[in-house]
């Protein structure tokens, strides 16, 4: 995590290939996504999740353009009245008609 010219900059490294990505807003923080939560297993970090100051995003490094998964809901996130959020993959299907159900 550099600044180059001012602009906020995400270095990704892939062997020998060095990728300098440029960022619209200050990076605050960012974290790999890997298959596996255990250190003592090969790290093969499929995404990185970059939190800026004023977005959230992802990009993809399961493709050689390292392209960003689109936001389906753009958002200044520290203006947001939002204080948490959680992804969980393979929930069961009868999860999100309960989560409407009980929606105020």
């Amino acid at each position: 995590m550099t600044r180059r010219g001012g602009r906020p900059t995400l270095t990704i490294m892939h062997g020998k290939a060095i990728t300098v990505l440029e960022m619209d807003y200050p990076i605050v923080e960012f974290m790999a996504l890997c298959e596996t939560p255990y250190n003592n297993e090969v790290q093969e970090p499929y995404a990185v999740v970059v939190l800026l100051e004023k977005d959230l995003i992802v990009v993809d490094l399961t493709q050689s353009n390292y392209p960003v998964c689109e936001n389906p809901y753009p958002m200044d996130i520290h203006e947001s009245p939002v204080t948490c959020t959680a992804y969980f993959a393979d929930c069961p299907p009868n999860l999100i008609p309960i989560l409407y159900f009980h929606r105020s």
